[in-house]
Formats: structure tokens, C-alpha cells, sequence
């Protein structure tokens, strides 16, 4: 699964720490999420949370194999 979290930040000029507190998450959990190992954890409700801190949908966190979050 690739992480496209990192690039979405950047376009929005937003820190980790920003997402992390408009998620309700902690900084260390978001830069997880930037790694295309770590955000393969991602939970649906997480996952909900970021697109919307983002302004984008669930499925553009995520890049060229379009799985979605594990509903954990």
C-alpha cells in the first residue's frame, strides 16, 4: 500500500502536528501514516478523520492501489 499523506500535507502546506490535532491524533501516529508501511494501519475512522482535515476523500490518502483502511 503506498502512503500519498506525506505529499497531501505538503500540497496543503499543513504540518504533521496540524493533522494530528485535527484528527484527534497524536504527531507520532500521522508520521506513521507517512510511510507506506505504516499506513496500511490506518483504521477507517482515522482514515475518515484525515480526509476530512485534508479536504479530500478517504481514497486519495491512498496511491496507485487504491486499497482502503482496514475497518479496525
Amino acid at each position: 500500500m503506498i502512503s500519498r499523506v506525506r505529499v497531501l500535507l505538503a500540497e496543503r502546506r499543513m504540518t504533521m502536528q496540524g493533522l494530528a490535532d485535527a484528527a484527534g491524533v497524536h504527531r507520532d501516529t500521522v508520521g506513521r501514516w507517512c510511510t507506506d508501511d505504516g499506513i496500511g494501519g490506518m483504521r477507517m475512522k482515522d482514515a475518515e478523520s484525515v480526509a476530512a482535515a485534508l479536504g479530500c476523500r478517504v481514497s486519495d490518502l491512498y496511491g496507485e492501489t487504491g486499497e482502503a483502511p482496514s475497518g479496525r
